[in-house]
């Protein structure tokens, strides 16, 4: 078992005997970085669009990290999770917000529900924010890392990330 460890303040990824850089800053309503305009969606189980929501940072705990998939350019164009995606098993419950769908998408209030958000992962971004997933600060070191998990998970090793 290979275990991948953050920083509690998410700054500092452990892996594979280097230290690396990373960020999950989140614009949110409650941190008023999110615009009531920016509706953005939890994701299900099943990879499919959930319910609106106010994004949050990678939640604690122990997930499985799986092997990587690049991240095609011409549907990320924005270079926001190019050039590739690590995906993990983390989810956590999020508060789902009621929308104005009327003239203009717009969150109007926080909903009686919860339901679970997945989704998390890491990935490099021309962005300085995330929904929530790890941000490798650099692609040279995303690329790297992508390449030792690629080689553990080919040699049969099991990946864990750990985020106190």
């Amino acid at each position: 078992m290979i275990t991948l460890t953050v920083t509690p303040d998410r700054e500092q990824l452990g892996a594979f005997g280097r230290i690396l850089p990373v960020s999950c800053r989140v614009r949110s309503l409650e941190n008023k970085q999110r615009r009531m305009s920016e509706v953005v969606y939890s994701e299900n189980s099943d990879g499919s669009r959930g319910q609106p929501y106010s994004p949050r940072v990678f939640p604690a705990g122990t997930w499985n990290v799986y092997a990587p998939h690049s991240v095609d350019l011409a549907r990320d164009p924005r270079r926001y999770m190019w050039p590739y995606f690590i995906p993990t098993d983390a989810c956590q419950l999020v508060d789902v917000w009621e929308v104005d769908q009327h003239d203009t998408l717009r969150y109007v209030e926080k909903a009686d529900e919860r339901v679970m958000d997945y989704g998390y992962g890491l990935h490099f971004s021309a962005s300085q924010t995330t929904l929530g997933c790890l941000r490798i600060d650099s692609e040279t070191d995303l690329r790297w890392l992508v390449a030792e998990i690629d080689t553990a998970l080919r040699a049969g090793e099991k990946i864990q990330l750990y985020i106190a």
